[in-house]
């Protein structure tokens, strides 16, 4: 009988952390991934992909993507990968930004079609950020729904080549500086 008194207070005190892990999950904001400026930043990063693996190569340096991410409790989720190679038509990426909703085993890396791309970015040697659409979306759209942005992505916004502007809610150009 001792187990028992020990078991209700462990009980407890998992029930406790796994509301305080689910309490913590919705404290962020959700964007809808199909809103108008979402749907331009993601054709705007499949667009100039290729751009991105020449400059990768002659540079040697990593590109970064962002990607949907089927879990196994059946949801979507968009993460972020280092590209480990790539042709025309695929990417394999790992997996830097564990899913929240996979509860079983994490590949070691996923294989996309480069159309399926949601963003993708380069650090350059001097600091500066190639790339990045749909992390100027999404910043757009956190502003526009009250939403705060996270400091070290606003800390970014200077160091941005490929700026995304915007003449309305609906429509995003490319002025490379």
């Amino acid at each position: 009988m001792d187990w028992f008194k020990y078991s209700i207070p462990t009980i407890v005190m998992i029930l406790f952390i796994v509301w305080g892990l689910l309490r913590q999950r919705r404290k962020g904001m959700w964007i809808d991934p199909d809103d108008p400026l979402n749907v331009k930043a993601r054709a705007m990063a499949v667009s100039t992909f290729k751009e991105a693996t020449e400059l990768a190569v002659r540079e040697s340096l990593p590109i970064r993507v962002k990607y949907p991410f089927k879990t196994d409790t059946d949801q979507t989720e968009r993460i972020w990968g280092y590209v480990m190679s790539f042709d025309e038509a695929e990417i394999v990426a790992d997996i830097e930004t564990n899913p929240i909703s996979q509860f079983g085993w994490i590949p070691e890396s996923v294989t996309f079609p480069v159309a399926d791309l949601d963003d993708w970015t380069i650090e350059l040697p001097d600091g500066k950020i190639r790339g990045c659409f749909g992390v100027q979306a999404e910043i757009i759209l956190r502003e526009r729904e009250g939403g705060k942005v996270p400091k070290h992505i606003r800390e970014m916004q200077s160091e941005f080549v490929d700026k995304l502007t915007f003449d309305d809610d609906t429509d995003i150009k490319n002025d490379k500086e």
